[in-house]
């Protein structure tokens, strides 16, 4: 399941326990959905800040073809429509970017995603260099 692989690589150890409950379990994951808009408990080790000139989606797309995303992604989502869909990788962020708020786009399950929250600034890419810091 994808969105184990999500919260085992870039949940802080000390929550992850937590949010693997959520997500395992259909009454509670809602609570794991609804704190996307404004998620805290990503691990600071693999958020990777986009600098002004990456902020578009173009630039958002290329840094994640550049750290390794294939042309198909895993979308967890408060947006029903897109929540728990798999879609081109450009598609996704076309749709997602600026406009659906608490997403994560899996590019890479357990290694890389794009974070979308609420605005402002809340967007950034998780990126686990290696299985083993898991």
């Amino acid at each position: 399941m994808d969105e184990l692989d999500i919260v085992n690589a870039f949940v802080v150890p000390a929550k992850r326990e937590r949010y693997v409950g959520f997500v395992s379990s259909p009454k509670a994951r809602r609570k794991f959905i609804e704190a996307l808009y404004h998620f805290r408990d990503f691990d600071p080790a693999v958020i990777v800040e986009l600098p002004p000139s990456l902020e578009t989606r173009d630039g958002v797309l290329k840094e994640l073809q550049r750290r390794g995303a294939g042309h198909t992604c895993y979308i967890v989502s408060a947006d029903a429509e897109l929540d728990r869909t798999t879609s081109p990788l450009s598609d996704a962020v076309d749709r997602v970017f600026t406009l659906v708020e608490g997403t994560i786009i899996s590019c890479v399950a357990g290694r890389l995603a794009y974070y979308e929250g609420e605005a402002p600034r809340n967007r950034f890419i998780l990126h686990r260099k290696s299985r083993s810091a898991v």
